[in-house]
């Protein structure tokens, strides 16, 4: 088709039918890599080239066309990505020397900028972070603050006077679940 030689479109019809019989590629696969590659082979017609004798300059010529021509990044590579599977094949069926993509680096493709959170979005996730997390990490604190404190205690025969002080009472209770937690039967 336009510009390629017959040889040209026999060496795409075998790859395709390589491609659907040996990679169970779908149809829609299969029409995307023909129109990858009829425009690779058009490029290469007008270089006075086929698929069997271009060399790395020529590919490299090809992705700056596809470049002037605008295409996007990712159309490119897909367009690449075809060719090169197209030279793998020919390359393995003895067609060719040597895989002229290989060196090949593809189109840089752009990653997407992360989404930036509004004020309102900080201050209600920090909100939330202050309600769940302080009551967590002021419970992770008491454990190990208490514990080791309690362990301490007991080891020494000094009995904890401020649990008995009734203004204290989160503090006794804090005490008493670091008792309980740090007694032997609780460990087994």
């Amino acid at each position: 088709c336009c510009g390629q030689t017959m040889s040209d479109g026999a060496l795409i019809d075998r790859f395709l039918e390589m491609m659907a019989a040996e990679r169970g590629a779908s149809r829609n696969t299969i029409v995307a890599y023909r129109r990858d590659l009829d425009d690779y082979t058009e490029f290469l017609a007008g270089e006075g080239l086929s698929p069997v004798d271009a060399d790395a300059s020529a590919v490299r010529r090809w992705i700056a066309d596809l470049h002037e021509r605008g295409l996007k990044a990712s159309s490119a590579a897909r367009r690449l990505s075809a060719a090169r599977q197209l030279h793998k094949f020919l390359y393995s069926e003895g067609e060719r020397a040597d895989d002229p993509t290989i060196a090949i680096d593809g189109p840089k493709l752009g990653r997407p900028l992360p989404k930036v959170l509004s004020i309102a979005d900080v201050d209600r996730l920090l909100a939330t972070a202050r309600a769940f997390l302080m009551p967590v990490c002021l419970g992770i604190l008491l454990f190990f603050v208490f514990v080791p404190l309690r362990r301490w205690m007991d080891r020494r025969g000094v009995a904890p006077g401020i649990a008995r002080s009734p203004s204290r009472s989160r503090v006794a209770r804090a005490w008493q679940r670091a008792s309980i937690a740090s007694s032997p039967s609780s460990s087994a």
